[in-house]
């Protein structure tokens, strides 16, 4: 059984087509947490999993009816699987750095996400992650849709992230 926690930003249209979505694909119990700060949305989800696996994907995202089985595909080579994310704010080459990730639980609840970040605490999940030795994979065959936030405008809060990780490549 897999645990799904899902950041909401107070949107239950959107948390109906979510877990009408995670429903079909009888993946597991679905948590639903309420707020505006993602990461701590998110450890508050995570707080009461108890599951092997947990899936974390925003309440706009839209998953394919095959979603869930293809990144499972990829478990047992990796702690953590990122799908390819297809959007209108995420750029315009495709990424993997916004909300979605099939991750083991014990790896989550040892990195936890950083609550100072609004935005790209995806991406400093996953850095994180690599500096601690844990195997993260992208799946690029594996494709999701997120429309993109109605509060956050595009390179919004990356100068944090670009503080936190002075050595590495921000993507704008």
């Amino acid at each position: 059984m897999i645990s799904v926690v899902v950041p909401s930003l107070y949107r239950p249209y959107l948390v109906e087509t979510i877990k009408s979505i995670i429903i079909q694909q009888n993946i597991g119990d679905i948590y639903i947490i309420p707020g505006s700060n993602p990461a701590a949305q998110r450890n508050e989800g995570l707080s009461k999993v108890n599951t092997v696996w947990t899936l974390f994907c925003d309440d706009d995202m839209i998953l394919p009816p095959s979603t869930f089985a293809k990144l499972m595909a990829y478990a047992e080579k990796a702690h953590i699987v990122y799908p390819t994310i297809k959007g209108t704010y995420i750029s315009k080459s495709d990424s993997f750095l916004s909300g979605c990730v099939l991750c083991r639980t014990v790896v989550a609840k040892t990195l936890m996400w950083d609550e100072e970040l609004i935005v790209g605490e995806d991406l400093d999940f996953a850095w994180r992650a690599l500096e601690k030795r844990f195997t993260v994979h992208y799946a690029r065959d594996v494709v999701v849709y997120h429309p993109g936030p109605v509060s956050v405008k595009p390179g919004a809060g990356i100068k944090s992230l670009a503080h936190k990780h002075p050595d590495k490549e921000i993507p704008t």
